[in-house]
């Protein structure tokens, strides 16, 4: 246990030396999901195997070191979603909306035009409303 946190500690250090100049840090969990943070004002700590990440005001994050494939910083603050899809979704399928910030939209509204992410339970994929 203590040489695992040793090794993500060091990872850690080393991304902070590298952090100078990167707007976003993505983190991806071990089942695929990925999160972008904003890093501006960005504090990681550690504690009981897990990562809390905050800014001091809107983010303040858990995620379970476990359950983390990897961490890296961005410039652009996206994810490998290459393409945009013209498939169609069947009611009661999407799981979450988000926008390209990373937003999830309220499923209780209709979407204004704009690209947004739809992560349904098989895939996440980008849509365009137009």
């Amino acid at each position: 246990m203590k040489k695992t946190f040793v090794l993500v500690l060091l990872a850690v250090l080393s991304l902070g030396a590298r952090a100078a100049g990167y707007d976003y840090l993505v983190f991806t969990t071990t089942s695929g999901q990925t999160e972008v943070v904003a890093s501006a004002n960005l504090t990681m700590t550690f504690g009981d195997g897990n990562i809390y990440v905050t800014n001091g005001s809107d983010i303040n994050k858990t995620y379970v070191l476990a359950n983390l494939q990897k961490m890296e910083f961005s410039t652009d603050g996206t994810t490998a979603i290459d393409t945009l899809s013209t498939d169609t979704l069947t009611i009661g399928q999407t799981t979450a909306v988000y926008d390209l910030n990373g937003r999830q939209m309220p499923s209780t509204t209709a979407l204004p035009k704009g690209v947004y992410i739809v992560k349904t339970q098989n895939r996440t994929f980008k849509v365009q409303i137009r």
